[in-house]
């Protein structure tokens, strides 16, 4: 698949006019976000397949509670296991198989709505006016509306691949799940960080930030061609990259040399022979690594950047040792981390100037190694980083979302016509729809 950036930008001059027409709350500027390295993604192939008619997605305009029919298993329901060779690309996973698949996955989730119980979210919380970096959608009658966006179309920010990869993701969903999917409204944002107190979707928190709802990311779809490629070609091209004793032996890491834990990094992994691990030169041909090609490595180092970093999930699916320093963001997944124990999957250090140490000592206690780097495959890999736990995450989302709303959303809204005076006036209701179809806005 090859970079679109004419295609993108081409489509968004075409929302942009739509937006001036349909926009409720008029024109408003965009403020850009910070943004990962790395330019467009191939999205083309991507939207275009996800929105394929299914055989499996219901028809429209069948707004009810109850589920649809359930798809024929290979197995009897209560015999059903997980099973990533046969399940880990199954968008359309049952709730019950969702909960037993991945019991653990939905801590951020249950933490929100816990968060919100007695608050309650209420439809002026989704008011955008004023801020940037944000999309404004809804999911109604197991349809994916877009209501309005505030976001950067500026070559060189990625608020626009990053907005459709989202879109993309939960539309796959909708279409994949034969089920029921409750009616919510709701703002997500691109930005790295959001520091708006409001209930907004995000990439990513703070500790302090309890008021968001923590989404996967947009790399679960596609990122950057060149560099990681779609999710689901990164994860395939995986299948020789598993074992342990063929991969080169030493630590990898690339990125900018852009804070201090970084620059740390950088300082304690000078001059080491384990050591594979250089900033980023900016405009140095051959400078990058695709993220796949991290996966050579028997150990792998994760920092955070302006805030997250997205590529900490790509080198947990790598079956090597990851090396970091606990992660001050939380992500999705970042509960499900073991630093310690039989189960341990990653190795922390306080502080990255205990980096030589560790890597003396798991070079020298290479079946310690090679047991981190496969508690990590059987967790995160093969598990609860596979594209069928994204999909059981979204739905989760949805659930609990809809049981703090406090508004039945609907794309339109009903408004008073008349026509002439005195007793040749008329007048009567008209719907006017305020939001896009995912087909159209596409």
């Amino acid at each position: 698949m090859g970079t679109i950036q004419s295609w993108d930008y081409e489509r968004m001059s075409i929302l942009s006019s739509w937006q001036k027409a349909h926009n409720r709350n008029g024109d408003h500027a965009c403020t850009p976000s910070a943004t990962h390295d790395g330019g467009l993604p191939a999205l083309r192939d991507e939207l275009l397949s996800s929105n394929q008619p299914s055989s499996k997605h219901h028809a429209l305009g069948s707004h009810s509670s109850e589920s649809h029919s359930s798809k024929t298993q290979l197995t009897s329901q209560s015999e059903w296991k997980f099973d990533p060779t046969r399940d880990s690309f199954d968008h359309s996973l049952s709730d019950s198989q969702c909960g037993d698949a991945f019991p653990d996955y939905y801590a951020e989730i249950d933490r929100a709505a816990m968060y919100y119980k007695d608050r309650g979210i209420s439809e002026d919380d989704m008011n955008i006016t004023e801020r940037g970096n944000v999309v404004r959608a809804m999911i109604y009658d197991h349809q994916l509306y877009i209501m309005e966006t505030h976001i950067s179309v500026q070559p060189g920010i990625h608020d626009l691949p990053r907005m459709m990869a989202i879109l993309g993701s939960i539309n796959r969903v909708i279409v994949a799940h034969q089920g029921y999917i409750p009616d919510v409204e709701f703002v997500f944002s691109v930005a790295d960080a959001e520091w708006n107190p409001a209930p907004f979707w995000t990439l990513c928190r703070a500790p302090e930030d309890e008021s968001h709802w923590v989404m996967p990311d947009f790399g679960y779809w596609a990122w950057d061609n060149k560099i990681v490629g779609s999710y689901q070609q990164f994860v395939l091209e995986l299948e020789d990259k598993s074992d342990f004793s063929k991969k080169k032996e030493a630590a990898f890491w690339r990125g900018a040399d852009s804070n201090e834990e970084r620059h740390n990094l950088l300082s304690a992994a000078e001059g080491h022979e384990w050591s594979d691990i250089e900033a980023i030169i900016w405009g140095r041909p051959g400078n990058f690594t695709r993220m796949v090609d991290h996966c050579d490595y028997q150990y792998l180092v994760q920092t955070e950047g302006n805030s997250y970093s997205g590529r900490l999930k790509y080198i947990l699916n790598c079956a090597s040792v990851v090396l970091m320093r606990r992660p001050h963001w939380i992500e999705s997944f970042t509960h499900l981390l073991q630093p310690s124990g039989p189960k341990q999957n990653v190795i922390e250090l306080d502080d990255f100037v205990e980096l030589p140490d560790a890597m003396s000592y798991h070079l020298s206690h290479r079946k310690d190694s090679e047991n981190i780097a496969n508690n990590a495959k059987e967790l995160f890999k093969e598990r609860y980083l596979t594209p069928a736990a994204q999909a059981c995450y979204w739905r989760k989302m949805f659930e609990k979302w809809a049981k703090v709303q406090s508004w039945d959303p609907k794309p339109w809204t009903i408004e008073q016509r008349s026509e002439g005076e005195g007793k040749d006036k008329k007048e009567w209701e008209e719907k006017v729809w305020n939001g896009a179809t995912w087909e159209l806005f596409m």
